[in-house]
């Protein structure tokens, strides 16, 4: 682990962080720990983990600024040994600048790999807990190996869930970015130790405006993206599901007493369907007297129905045109018939 930092804005998951994945792992497997987190309970971690043959050593401030608390060269008796890992919380108070920092503590930090176990062979780790780098020694920020910054997500409405980005150096640049995840909290570790100065501490929303989903906006888009995703799948099922179907266009249906004769309205005489043989539709020409106005069924027989600007209806039986999905085209007194030929 070498020396790692875990930075956040308060109640960002920082101390929550460095308890649930450096501490306890540690002392599960064994390890000497030492740390001043604010209201570590001892007793509580040895009751939830009875079989971990680690220690646990809580200490405060005072203890930590002492001139033997870190293993130094030279230093036989220090408070810390060889071999264990330190977590130290607020280390702006410790490591505030290149001036606060001793001799002693200059030593353990730059040779903090040469205190090793003398059983185990593991050597001494570092694990800083801050708001942030940007007030902390440059000493101790260049010898930083990993850093992770909690972030809260509560502009999200999770304020179950917190995310962890993970990054190379000191530096919080994208570049030096390694990874992130979205992590949940755990309740039972909250117990372990204690976050605020007091006996219970809440954080109060003081503008619900910080929270994106009390937007008006942001639900009205939440209510409506289901209902265009919907209808958009809907469609395009439609579109696949008909793809390559053509059916025969519905044309105006004749009244019950059209289908008994047609009559020209100028002659009075009963037209009879064309018949006899028809050139091609591609070769023939547009019509400029007939055009298709409707369909007609009678005696079980389809007829397709034309009209001239004079009115005369005429009929001619459907076999005579061809249907290419929407377009009916036919060929009448060698001359090609759609909905659109004609002079209108």
């Amino acid at each position: 682990m070498a020396i790692s930092a875990y930075i956040g804005i308060p109640g960002s998951g920082k101390s929550y962080e460095a308890v649930s994945n450096v501490i306890l792992p540690a002392f599960q497997n064994g390890r000497r720990v030492v740390t001043n987190i604010y209201g570590v309970n001892v007793d509580k971690i040895r009751a939830l983990y009875p079989d971990a043959a680690g220690e646990l050593v809580a200490v405060d401030n005072d203890t930590v600024l002492q001139t033997d608390f870190f293993p130094y060269k030279g230093c036989e008796n220090s408070f810390c040994h060889p071999g264990d890992l330190i977590v130290i919380d607020e280390a702006w108070r410790i490591f505030g600048s290149d001036k606060d920092i001793t001799p002693q503590q200059k030593s353990f930090i730059a040779e903090h790999r040469h205190f090793t176990h003398p059983e185990t062979g593991i050597s001494c780790d570092l694990v800083i807990v801050n708001q942030s780098l940007s007030n902390i020694a440059r000493f101790l920020k260049d010898k930083i190996e990993t850093t992770y910054r909690m972030r809260k997500l509560k502009a999200l409405g999770l304020n179950k869930h917190y995310c962890v980005d993970v990054y190379s150096g000191h530096k919080i640049y994208k570049s030096n970015q390694i990874t992130t995840s979205r992590n949940k909290y755990d309740p039972k570790i909250f117990t372990l130790y204690q976050s605020y100065d007091g006996v219970n501490g809440t954080e109060k929303q003081t503008d619900k405006r910080q929270n994106i989903f009390n937007s008006g906006k942001v639900r009205f888009f939440l209510v409506l993206f289901p209902i265009m995703f919907l209808v958009s799948g809907y469609l395009i099922w439609s579109f696949f599901a008909n793809f390559g179907h053509t059916d025969t266009p519905k044309l105006p249906q004749t009244s019950a007493e059209s289908r008994a004769q047609l009559t020209d309205s100028a002659t009075k005489k009963v037209l009879t369907p064309a018949t006899g043989n028809l050139p091609p539709i591609e070769s023939a020409p547009l019509s400029v007297e007939w055009r298709i106005s409707g369909k007609m069924v009678a005696d079980g027989k389809s007829f397709i129905l034309l009209t001239n600007n004079a009115g005369v209806l005429r009929a001619v039986p459907a076999s005579s045109f061809n249907y290419k999905g929407l377009l009916i085209t036919g060929v009448i007194d060698g001359e090609r018939v759609t909905l659109y030929t004609g002079k209108k």
